[in-house]
């Protein structure tokens, strides 16, 4: 079906958005987005904050189409971290740390996600971070977390991929004013790709 789009309506009068620089709060959505198809005239209405939600997801679920059966079969682990966001100005900073922090340990990362979240509880703003790397053991992890920042910050290994993807797109949109709310690595590599770049 070829959908083009139709029209845009705000949901909120400009005066009643709350500013909010710090990202506390579930992003709302401000536009009604209506497409419409060309071939039998039928309409279909989303908002921005939907938008942004299906394309976070959209990333997510090819993140987990690439690396569920190399996880599945041990050929690869997956890094979940929760980092808190203060003092980080780019999470991009995050993984560089990382990468420097495994490299040491002959490890590579081949791709990953982020995305910014709040506590159910406490209420802190922090990062997740789903990482896939190469082979990591016991005593890699240990090292690993041995050498973190700050002990805010939790490294586990994965154990489960599709419930920890079922538990992430199910989270509301966190963003401060001119911030991202998730992002990802640019390309997702396989675990054969970094073995022939080694191998050349």
């Amino acid at each position: 079906m070829d959908w083009k789009h139709w029209r845009t309506s705000p949901l909120l009068e400009e005066r009643s958005l709350i500013t909010d620089n710090l990202g506390l709060l579930p992003r709302i959505a401000t536009k009604e987005i209506i497409f419409k198809n060309l071939e039998n005239d039928s309409i279909f209405k989303t908002t921005d904050v939907d938008i942004k939600k299906f394309y976070r997801n959209k990333r997510i679920n090819e993140f987990q189409e690439t690396y569920h059966r190399e996880f599945i079969n041990k050929n690869i682990s997956i890094l979940l971290i929760v980092h808190p966001i203060e003092n980080v100005k780019y999470p991009s900073s995050i993984i560089r740390n990382l990468q420097e922090k495994l490299g040491r340990l002959g490890i590579y990362i081949l791709g990953h996600i982020w995305m910014r979240d709040i506590g159910d509880k406490k209420f802190e703003r922090h990062f997740h971070f789903m990482v896939a790397t190469t082979r990591i053991n016991r005593d890699h992890l240990i090292k690993i977390r041995s050498k973190r920042e700050n002990n805010k910050t939790k490294i586990v290994l994965c154990k489960n991929i599709n419930a920890f993807i079922n538990y992430l797109v199910k989270k509301e949109i966190y963003a401060g004013t001119k911030k991202r709310s998730y992002g990802s690595s640019q390309f997702f590599k396989k675990q054969i790709e970094m073995d022939y770049m080694h191998i050349k």
